[in-house]
C-alpha cells in the first residue's frame, strides 16, 4: 500500500511540475490563444502568462533588441520536461493585437 502511494504522489508531483502547457506546437499555440485572446489588456495577459509560469517582459518599440517595430510581450518558460516555450504577444494602444511566434522548442540530448 505504501508503495502504491508513493507511485501516485510521484505522478502528482510530475503533472504539477509540467503544469498545464502542452509540448505539441499546434495544441500550445491554442492554448495561448485562448488564454490570451485579442484585445486582452497588457497587464492581464501578463499576469495570465505569469500564472502559467512564463518569465515575461515588455520590449518596447524602442527597445535596441526589438526587430518587430511593435511594443510586444515576450514570455519563455525554460527546460520544464526538457522543452523551452515562447510567446510574443503585440500590443497596440495598450492591449494585446495580434500574436508573433508561438512555439516549443525541444531539447534534442
Amino acid at each position: 500500500m505504501k508503495f502504491r502511494s508513493l507511485i501516485l504522489f510521484v505522478v502528482l508531483i510530475g503533472c504539477l511540475c509540467a503544469g498545464c502547457v502542452s509540448s505539441d506546437p499546434q495544441k500550445f499555440s491554442g492554448e495561448v490563444r485562448k488564454w490570451v485572446p485579442i484585445g486582452t489588456p497588457l497587464a492581464r495577459a501578463q499576469h495570465i502568462m505569469e500564472h502559467h509560469d512564463f518569465d515575461c517582459q515588455l520590449l518596447t518599440k524602442d527597445h535596441p533588441f526589438n526587430q518587430y517595430g511593435i511594443d510586444y510581450l515576450d514570455c519563455d518558460r525554460v527546460r520544464i520536461g526538457f522543452h523551452d516555450w515562447n510567446v510574443k504577444l503585440f500590443i497596440r494602444d495598450g492591449k494585446v493585437s495580434s500574436y508573433g511566434y508561438i512555439g516549443v522548442d525541444r531539447d534534442t540530448y
